[in-house]
């Protein structure tokens, strides 16, 4: 089973969720609004100055398909079809959702269990030096999501996670992910707490 296929039917069709594919070509009116990409301009943020965002002459999510569904990243979706899934992630944390023991409704992705291990990290220490290091370049910074350099971030079983509290912006074991395009998730981060 392709990774397409087990995700429709098993998070798609129990969230109602129409709009969401690894293959954009496969749904025209998706395609018609999907959003044009841009990029940072080459510039020095080293120097503490970021480059101006501009619009990108080549715009990956409008040519030909992967051949591949990949699992971190690739997926284009609608912010409401992409929001059910986050509710749905989010209200798996909640104390009234099924635990281990119980049978889960179909709404429900996660047991409660697996849902709060998606926010306890998992890196050992040279694994967190590694992100340290990574944190520390100024453009990889912005694909993590800009945070000062000096806060402390792990990795859950889902995106990274923010292990001090951000006053005013976010806080301890918020889980997020900026990636390439600087997306970062929706507004994205999602936080049990």
């Amino acid at each position: 089973m392709s990774l397409q296929d087990y995700m429709a039917r098993n998070i798609w069709e129990p969230l109602a969720i129409k709009s969401m594919t690894f293959f954009l070509s496969t749904k025209p009116d998706m395609l018609s609004r999907a959003a044009s990409m841009c990029w940072r301009e080459p510039g020095s943020l080293a120097a503490g100055i970021i480059p101006p965002v501009v619009h990108a002459e080549r715009q990956p999510t409008l040519e030909p398909d992967l051949e591949d569904c990949l699992g971190g990243g690739g997926i284009c979706a609608t912010p409401s079809e992409y929001l059910k899934v986050l509710r749905a992630l989010l209200s798996d944390t909640s104390a009234g959702s099924a635990s281990d023991a119980t049978p889960a409704p179909s709404s429900q992705l996660l047991r409660r269990l697996t849902a709060e291990a998606m926010f306890e990290p998992q890196l050992n220490e040279a694994g967190r030096k590694a992100l340290r290091a990574v944190s520390e370049i100024p453009e990889l910074n912005l694909m993590l999501g800009g945070m000062p350099v000096a806060t402390k971030k792990d990795w859950g079983l889902s995106g990274m996670l923010v292990m001090d509290d951000l006053p005013g912006w976010r806080q301890k074991r918020t889980m997020t992910w900026g990636g390439t395009p600087n997306l970062t998730w929706v507004s994205t981060w999602i936080s049990p707490g």
